[in-house]
């Protein structure tokens, strides 16, 4: 059964959304980017996004949430995001670089600064 199935028959609105990695094999199958974004835009009424952990893909997730005139928003309702990021020694950063540029591109004083209240468009985070 696969994530796309599951939602086309049960149509649940998801508001709430938690993603964690908790232990993965070396050898194991690796998670793309790709694939966790095309799950994560069958469920658009996600409101609450928590990311726990997803290490080497945390950075290219970031940048597909990240809001982006012409292209299609992932998690378009999104007003409530927590990362919990273990410190990477190896890249001397305390946080992921494309959180900043992710969080700014969904903020803004008003929504009115669109200029309508058009659904496709993010909600502020």
């Amino acid at each position: 059964m696969t994530v796309a199935s599951f939602q086309r028959r049960s149509a649940t609105a998801l508001t709430s959304l938690t993603l964690a990695l908790h232990y993965v094999r070396e050898d194991g199958p690796k998670m793309r980017t790709n694939d966790l974004t095309a799950i994560l835009s069958l469920f658009p009424t996600i409101k609450s996004f928590r990311i726990d952990n997803l290490k080497s893909i945390v950075n290219p997730l970031l940048r597909a949430l990240a809001w982006t005139t012409g292209r299609e928003v992932i998690l378009p309702k999104l007003a409530d995001f927590w990362l919990n990021h273990t410190f990477d020694r190896y890249y001397l950063q305390p946080y992921p670089s494309e959180l900043t540029p992710m969080v700014l591109s969904r903020w803004w004083p008003d929504r009115s600064d669109f200029g309508d209240d058009d659904d496709n468009k993010p909600s502020r985070l």
